[in-house]
C-alpha cells in the first residue's frame, strides 16, 4: 500500500515497525526507482534492485462484439483505466472538458468510471460516455481507435498508472495530466514525441482553451 512506502502520516505504528524490518531480512527485493528513493530518504536501507518495464510489444487490434464505437466525425479522446479519484482526480481534466465544443468525444472506461456524473458536477457540449470495466482485448482496441489518449496522473508520490506504458505503446496522441511536479509518469513520457504533459498545479487557464 501506498502509505507503506510515503506516507508515515497515515500509516499505522504496526506497518511503521514492520516494513523496515522485513526488507532487511530479505536477500533481495525488486522495486522501482521512484520506491526506492522514497524509501531510502526514510533511512530505510536493504539490497534493492531496481527493476523497469518490460520492452514495449505491438497492441494486436482484435475486433470483439463489445468494442465501443469511435465515429469518424468526432476527435475522439480516451481515458481507459481505474478512475481511483482519491488519488487520481479527474477534476482538472474536467474543468477543460467544459470548453470542449460538439465536435469531441469523450470515453471514460474503466473501473469507477461510471461513477463519474454521481462524483463530479460538470457540464460540457462534448459527448461523454461513461463506462464500467471492459475486457483488456477492448480497452487495446479502443486505444488504436481514439485521436487523442487521455492519462490521468497519481497524487501518490510513488506510483505510475500502468496504463501509461501501453498509452505509449499504441503509438497515439497522448495528454499526461499529471499533479506532482516530480510525477513518474514523466520519467518516460517525456521521452515520447507524441505526449503533451500538462501539471494540475494550480487552477487551470481556461482562457487560454480554444
Amino acid at each position: 500500500p501506498p502509505g507503506m512506502v510515503c506516507d508515515e502520516a497515515n500509516n499505522t505504528s504496526y506497518r511503521q515497525r514492520m516494513l523496515p524490518r522485513v526488507l532487511r531480512r530479505m536477500d533481495l527485493t525488486l522495486t522501482t526507482p521512484f520506491i526506492r528513493t522514497a524509501l531510502e530518504s526514510r533511512g530505510i536501507t536493504a539490497h534493492y534492485r531496481e527493476v523497469g518495464f518490460p520492452m514495449l510489444m505491438p497492441n494486436p487490434v482484435i475486433p470483439t462484439d463489445q468494442d465501443i464505437s469511435m465515429p469518424k466525425d468526432k476527435i475522439n479522446l480516451l481515458f481507459t483505466g481505474w478512475l481511483c479519484s482519491d488519488i487520481r482526480s479527474p477534476k482538472y481534466f474536467l474543468e477543460l472538458a467544459r470548453h470542449l465544443d460538439e465536435r469531441f468525444r469523450i470515453v471514460f472506461m474503466g473501473k469507477e468510471c461510471e461513477l463519474l456524473r454521481e462524483r463530479f458536477d460538470f457540464d460540457t457540449k462534448a459527448e461523454v460516455v461513461t463506462l464500467p470495466n471492459q475486457p483488456y482485448q477492448v480497452a487495446l482496441n479502443a486505444m488504436a481507435g481514439a485521436d487523442i489518449l487521455i492519462n490521468i496522473g497519481n497524487s501518490v508520490p510513488v506510483h505510475m498508472p500502468s496504463k501509461t506504458l501501453e498509452y505509449i505503446n499504441a503509438r497515439k496522441p497522448m495528454v499526461n495530466f499529471h499533479k506532482l511536479p516530480d510525477c513518474p509518469t514523466l520519467h518516460y513520457t517525456r521521452r515520447y514525441p507524441l505526449c503533451l504533459n500538462i501539471c494540475e498545479d494550480g487552477e487551470p487557464d481556461l482562457q487560454t482553451v480554444s
